[in-house]
């Protein structure tokens, strides 16, 4: 195992600078993508070193797996791509800045120092862009014309020092290639930035110091360089940082030896298998990739579980096992069709009345913040296309998910299960299905008993948070399909100005003291034991809930109050309680739970 270099001292000017290294961004890794929102905000800290209001701005870590050390050292991008190809595109727009100011000798100077290595016979580039961008970055940085040593910076007659006067590329007449729209307006946005900073001044001097002041800032963005020449060990530092953005480097890794194992097996196939990994990337392109290859694995053939670190050295074996071009495709294919399901499973929408009942059901499962279950439900809307048995088995799955989750059931074990489920497949000419039977089978074993249900229903103590809003939501849902009314339709539209009420206020005011005889400190420790319980919680649409929150119940259930609810549950408050305390607390905690029983019944 290869040992791992951390170094701190480094900026970003140090390491453009260096004339002997050069970065490569691998063949597949994912598209630049930062947003106008992250742009903005580099912007702001630079813009501070640049005006000396600060020393220096943190771009967080570098990491590279050199691959190469013939002329000069070639490294790959493992983390650190977004970063650096935001460097490259604002010193992109400094040398515009130059080309518009009639400045060539700068303008080359930018372009050799930093965008370059030079050779003793040839330049080379100093960063290779990964294949869906590759396009656009050699139009906007990479534009040397220049042979041998010579630097010859492409012309563009578009460029003036005017806001809009910038490198164009006319996404219409190429539409055969891949235009990364984000990145062009990185480009455009440093570009903006420095016309309009230029146009203040009045002298080419002055305009050449701002400029000089800029390409020094360089030197204040300081990285840590982490360096490697054996990929397993780089998988292992990044899993001992439990970061989301260092996750994606994991991905890279494993597609790092996928095309390993590609290139000694079949070399004639490398194009198409990068090509396949592309729409994989552009699929899990914001989405939990690491997540995504732990579930994957579960539902092959190996149906083995691994953590984060294990998974480079599985998917290696797993690959080099493959030994025709036809299964590696059909392997690859396969992988992208779960990828859009895991996506889906995943997905964040609200949900809608036109969703299928499946569709509605997984929604409410990631409500209920439990999605170890996706491994399995990847699995199986890969191998069932009946709406019907999707809706029956996704229902079952989410009240399993919800009556562990109420009960505090060790979600460690919920790997171990849904691979178990996973298992649950019988052969039928020649095609492995799943029998449902079985899977209920399965799920009836792991679910608690309904007087464990109940009990915990009515002694937990409710907080105001995703699972309490999920639960008073089913309730909803449960009070509308009774009624027979149309109001279905409402509670979906108006979800985002619903909220949690507390009937008796978590503000225990001198009006409810007295209302309610709270003579003792043992009578407010009955409050507020009582305060949390489900029986004191409904829903309520926000433009009430905010004006009467601590009211006394009297004044609550007023007509221009709660009754101007349109939800089921307050209608009912209204009209089945006209007192509140803490006896009426306790019989409508035990209704509720009754109620959720029947909703989440598995008999």
């Amino acid at each position: 195992m290869g040992k791992i270099k951390a170094q701190d001292n480094f900026t970003i000017k140090d390491i453009l600078q260096s004339n002997s290294m050069i970065f490569k961004i691998p063949y597949n890794q994912r598209r630049y993508s930062w947003e106008a929102s992250q742009i903005e905000k580099f912007w702001e800290d630079f813009n501070e070193v640049i005006e000396k209001k600060r020393e220096s701005h943190y771009m967080g870590v570098l990491s590279l797996i050199k691959t190469s050390e013939a002329k000069l050292s070639e490294n790959e991008v493992i983390d650190g791509q977004q970063r650096l190809t935001t460097i490259m595109l604002l010193i992109a727009a400094i040398r515009d800045i130059y080309v518009a100011l009639g400045n060539e000798k700068m303008s080359i100077k930018l372009q050799e120092t930093y965008l370059l290595a030079m050779l003793t016979r040839e330049s080379i580039c100093k960063l290779t862009p990964s294949r869906v961008d590759t396009y656009t970055f050699e139009y906007l940085v990479n534009i040397n014309e220049g042979t041998g040593t010579d630097v010859v910076i492409r012309k563009d007659d578009n460029i003036e020092l005017k806001r809009n006067k910038c490198r164009q590329i006319d996404c219409r007449s190429n539409q055969d290639k891949f235009v990364n729209k984000q990145m062009v307006d990185s480009y455009q946005f440093f570009y903006q930035k420095l016309v309009d900073k230029i146009s203040g001044y009045a002298t080419r001097e002055e305009r050449n110091n701002y400029l000089l002041d800029v390409e020094e800032a360089l030197g204040g963005l300081e990285i840590i360089l982490i360096s490697s020449d054996d990929q397993t060990s780089l998988f292992l530092f990044f899993d001992s940082l439990n970061n989301r953005g260092l996750q994606l480097s994991q991905m890279d890794i494993i597609r790092n030896s996928f095309l390993r194992i590609i290139a000694q097996k079949f070399p004639g196939e490398i194009e198409r298998f990068s090509e396949m990994w592309d729409k994989l990337v552009i699929e899990l392109d914001s989405y939990d990739a690491v997540k995504f290859f732990k579930y994957y694995y579960m539902c092959t053939k190996e149906s083995k579980i691994y953590e984060a670190s294990g998974l480079p050295e599985a998917y290696e074996k797993y690959f080099s096992k493959i030994q025709q071009p036809y299964e590696m495709k059909s392997e690859i294919q396969r992988m992208i069709s779960y990828s859009k399901i895991f996506t889906k499973l995943f997905n964040k929408e609200q949900e809608k009345i036109d969703d299928p009942k499946y569709i509605i059901n997984i929604k409410r499962i990631n409500d209920i913040g439990q999605q170890a279950c996706h491994s399995f439900l990847m699995d199986y809307l890969y191998i069932v296309q009946e709406e019907d048995r999707l809706a029956e088995t996704t229902l079952l799955i989410e009240k399993m998910m919800y009556k562990r989750a109420i009960t505090g059931q060790s979600t460690k074990a919920l790997d171990g299960i849904f691979k178990g489920l996973i298992g649950c497949k019988i052969e039928k000419n020649g095609k492995l299905e799943y029998d449902d039977k079985i899977i209920y089978d399965n799920i009836a074993k792991q679910i608690p008993t309904e007087q464990e249900f109940k009990d915990r229903l009515v002694k937990r103590n409710w907080e105001r948070n995703n699972l309490t809003s999920y639960t008073l939501r089913k309730y909803e849902y449960f009070l509308l399909e009774q009624s027979g009314s149309g109001a279905y339709n409402k509670i979906l539209k108006a979800r985002k100005d619903v909220h949690i009420e507390h009937i008796m206020p978590e503000n225990c005011n001198d009006q409810w003291k007295t209302y309610l005889s709270i003579n003792s400190d043992q009578d407010l420790e009955t409050y507020m034991i009582s305060l949390s319980k489900l029986g004191n919680l409904t829903l309520l649409e926000f433009n009430i809930n905010e004006s009467i929150q601590d009211s006394l119940y009297e004044e609550k259930i007023l007509r221009e109050n709660y009754g101007k609810s349109e939800l089921i549950q307050v209608k009912n408050l209204v009209s089945e309680y006209n007192e509140w305390n803490i006896e009426k607390i306790k019989s409508r905690t035990e209704n509720i739970a009754d109620k959720l029983c029947e909703i989440f019944s598995t008999k």
